[in-house]
């Protein structure tokens, strides 16, 4: 509200919310929160719903793990690049550009299981 303070007093009216110091209300959260993390019916139900879906379309799971790979790839593709930007002008530029190829090899590879799969 500080930082705010030159503003009409219109844009702080929440209706009926009133404010809750800090000090009051964090401990409330943080117990609740505590509370979330240690119920293990919780998290059992959280796995068993994450199983029903991922049993359900085991496609989606295939092209969720294909994604994956390709985003592994374009990291591997970035890397190189930084690599060849930074490569002195005396040395061979060629394995960098061999692996890149082979790089964007797998990346073909990769998008055209995807497009099986999907």
């Amino acid at each position: 509200m500080r930082q705010n303070a030159c503003l009409t007093k219109k844009v702080f009216d929440c209706g009926s919310f009133k404010r809750i110091g800090a000090k009051k209300l964090e401990p409330v959260v943080l117990e609740k929160i505590t509370e979330l993390v240690q119920d293990t019916s919780l998290a059992q139900k959280l796995l068993e719903k994450t199983r029903a879906i991922h049993e359900q379309n085991p496609k989606q799971r295939e092209i969720e793990r294909l994604k994956g790979k390709l985003q592994g790839l374009d990291r591997q593709l970035v890397a190189l690049a930084e690599r060849l930007s930074e490569l002195p002008s005396g040395i061979s530029a060629s394995p960098i550009y061999k692996l890149m190829a082979r790089v964007e090899e797998e990346k073909v590879r990769v998008k055209a299981i995807a497009t099986l799969v999907a």
